[in-house]
């Protein structure tokens, strides 16, 4: 993988701040600073530091988040790259969600990497992906599921939050997310960006489909064998180098089906009798249920369903099958 492929650019620019952090972050639970173990540092704490040298609280915030997100992601670098055709089926979800709406927030309480950037094929326009991981604001106690979306050049980025509500719904934490939005903002200035804030919120909707598919039971993800680096570094040492981004190709199977099951045939029709069915398309959805005793420990399963295409050509009745892909998860 390339350099320009990768946001290391982001993560190099904050370079001047890691040693800093990493002194913030072995304090904890020092000094009335403390979060939980799920957040490997907290934003609020970056924003705080920041502050301290007199910058405007908003701009202290954006930073923080952008810094948080490059801070914790350079520590595994792990890029998911989504395939072009699963990019789109999982973005066509967002528009119909109440199949997410319904799914329990546990669900989202344990991405596979303590932060993780996914690299999205051309769904959202002028994004080229997104980093993900769970924050925890110090003095509220609110926990939230940040995603820092990065524009299309790798150039810069900007934060969106989804608070996350435990033992609720995904719909319940949508709405507080929007209430939170425009918690503090006049009517006029609601109204003048409307626009602005439907933009984001839409942004969320899609960016959860993607989440909520890395943390399925069924995720199609394979690793991209990466060629032997030629840099020597020290034992721990982190050189921001492309060399070390461990590249994972998602829905490299489901998006051929995909492929296939939308491309023209070949095939010659050989007649028949009947009412013919009108080319289709259903999109895909989730299932979640519960595994193990009902008075023990339950873990939460998620699936995904794919597109189901019905005369996507004029001769040939197609449905998308996925195949179960076990994939090894961190523990947060």
């Amino acid at each position: 993988m390339k350099d320009k492929d990768t946001p290391l650019g982001l993560v190099r620019a904050g370079k001047g701040f890691y040693d800093t952090m990493d002194i913030m972050k072995a304090a904890k639970g020092s000094h009335g600073l403390d979060w939980p173990n799920f957040c490997d540092l907290p934003v609020s704490a970056v924003t705080s530091l920041l502050s301290k040298r007199g910058a405007d609280p908003l701009i202290c915030e954006l930073i923080a988040a952008e810094l948080t997100a490059c801070y914790i992601w350079r520590k595994n670098k792990v890029l998911f790259a989504f395939d072009k055709d699963l990019s789109h089926a999982l973005a066509a979800q967002a528009d119909d969600i109440k199949d997410t709406d319904i799914l329990p927030t546990e669900i989202l309480l344990h991405p596979p990497y303590p932060c993780t950037f996914v690299k999205i094929s051309n769904v959202i326009s002028g994004l080229s992906g997104f980093w993900y991981w769970i924050d925890y604001e110090i003095g509220t106690g609110r926990i939230g599921l940040r995603f820092q979306f990065v524009v299309h050049d790798m150039k810069y980025s900007f934060p969106v939050i989804f608070h996350l509500l435990p033992g609720k719904t995904i719909r319940e934490c949508y709405n507080v997310t929007v209430t939170e939005f425009t918690k503090h903002m006049p009517l006029q200035i609601i109204e003048l960006f409307r626009d602005y804030f439907n933009t984001e919120l839409h942004y969320i909707l899609v960016a959860l489909q993607f989440v909520l598919y890395l943390s399925s039971g069924n995720a199609d993800v394979q690793d991209v064998p990466q060629p032997a680096s030629k840099v020597r570094k020290k034992p721990g040492q982190i050189l921001d180098k492309a060399s070390e981004v461990k590249e994972k190709a998602v829905g490299v199977r489901i998006g051929s089906a995909i492929r296939k099951a939308t491309s023209p045939s070949r095939s010659s029709s050989q007649g028949g009798t009947g009412t013919t069915v009108r080319p289709h398309s259903r999109r895909g959805h989730w299932h979640h249920y519960w595994t193990g005793p009902r008075n023990g420990d339950r873990e939460l399963i998620l699936r995904w369903t794919a597109p189901t295409f019905i005369h996507m050509n004029e001769f040939r009745n197609d449905t998308v099958v996925i195949h179960p892909v076990k994939q090894e998860r961190h523990a947060l």
